[in-house]
Parts: C-alpha cells; structure tokens; sequence
C-alpha cells in the first residue's frame, strides 16, 4: 500500500537493504522486497546513481559501481538511522542494531563489499582474463571495459595508484549479515571472499550463464569463513 503509515506496535523491525543489479532499478526485484516485508522488514531498495549517469550504457558505470554503490548502502543506512530518530518518518519503528543487506547480481557484488568481500582487480586481469577472454567486442565484457578504468576506479576511491591485489574495506560495521544472490566471485577471487566479515547466505545456480563458470572454478562459498556461511544451490537454476 503506497504511502501506508508504518505500525510501530510490533517494532523495532529489523532493516533490510536491498542492492540492484546492473541497468537495473529499485523494483526489479519486488517479490523479494516485497516479501521480506511482509514478514516484518523494513526494507530500503533504492536506484543506484551509477544506473542513471548513461542508462544501458555499457562503459564507465560497469567499473565506477565498485567504488560507488558500497557508499550508497551506507548512505542509506545512515538515512534509516535519521528516519529512526525521535520526530522522524519512522521514529523508533526500525531496528537499525539489526542490519542485513540482500542483492542480486552486481548488487550481490555490492553485498558482499559491505560484509568485508575485498576486490582483486589484479587476479581477474592476470588469472581470470587470461582463462576467459571472451569476445573482444561483446558489449559485456568486462575484461576489455575494466582495465582502461583502473586509474579512474583508484581516484574514485581515494587512492594514489591501482592497488596489486585486495582493495581496501569498505565495509560498513553495522551491517550484521549479508544475503548475495549470483554473485560474480571472479571480481574478488578466494582470498577476497574469505575477507567476509560477518554471517553470509550464498545463493548460487547451477546454470548461471553470467558467473557460474567463475563459481565452479573459484568456489566461493568453500572460501567464506566456516563459521558464517550457509549455502543455497539452486540445481538447473539460470541468473
């Protein structure tokens, strides 16, 4: 119901971030946005900026987004806290010590940034790159956009150079779990999963034409911490 008035009877509600995907937007995923709070959620799913620079575009937003969109989750979580206090919106109505963030596809990427997942731009270029190059002209392919993009990405993030190996945190300490769905573990390699720092919900399918092939090879769930990982595999599932 649009503009419906928040119920704090049963509250605090826990908060749940939601994270797009790529050329994608805030409601492409309502059946879960949705459906999470229906069970008692209150749920931020918001248009990352990047998204709305060149729309379809298939240039810098593909690499700006690592450095931009693990910002906008803070930025949104900093709102919740805001609408949270006395005299706000939702005054007292969410739960802003209980934090998750979901996502599918870049935004599983952008979850996993938050929880501690660490990119790795030297092992996709020089390992991943190497094994799937792919079409050199394909509109999607990330081997060919990144690299002319590293120093933008650097600058973006406040560096002086492209880091060699792991990228900085940029998690968020409030964020107590993560929930990615298809995440592309090719970005980050297995030293960049295992940098997760809090409880993680992987769901990964079987027949994931856009990073399956980086699941099998990197196994990213076997690489998150034993003590925080729980698996959801979806046999036949597509992206």
């Amino acid at each position: 119901l649009r503009d419906a008035v928040p119920d704090p009877a049963g509250g605090p509600y826990t908060l749940a971030l939601y994270s797009h995907g790529s050329w994608l937007f805030r409601q492409a995923s309502v059946y879960l946005t949705e459906h999470l709070a229906s069970h008692g959620f209150v749920v931020i799913a918001g248009d990352h900026t990047d998204n709305w620079t060149d729309i379809f575009g298939f240039a810098d937003p593909l690499a700006e987004d690592f450095i931009i969109r693990p910002r906008e989750i803070t930025r949104q979580i900093d709102f919740a806290e805001e609408l949270n206090e006395p005299g706000g919106e939702f005054a007292s109505t969410i739960d802003v010590e209980n934090i998750g963030v979901t996502g599918h596809s870049f935004g599983a990427h952008t979850a996993m940034m938050v929880g501690g997942g660490r990119l790795n731009t030297d092992l996709f270029l020089n390992e991943w790159y190497a094994m799937y190059p792919g079409d050199p002209k394909g509109a999607m392919n990330r081997c060919v956009l990144i690299p002319p993009l590293l120093d933008k990405m650097a600058e973006l993030a406040g560096l002086d150079a492209v880091p060699e190996g792991l990228w900085p945190d940029w998690s968020d300490p409030r964020v107590d779990a993560i929930f990615p769905l298809a995440f592309g573990a090719q970005f980050f390699g297995r030293e960049g999963v295992a940098a997760v720092k809090v409880p993680t919900l992987l769901f990964e399918s079987e027949l994931d034409w856009a990073v399956g092939l980086a699941t099998a090879y990197y196994e990213p769930y076997t690489a998150l911490p034993t003590d925080l990982r729980t698996h959801v595999f979806f046999a036949n599932g597509d992206h």
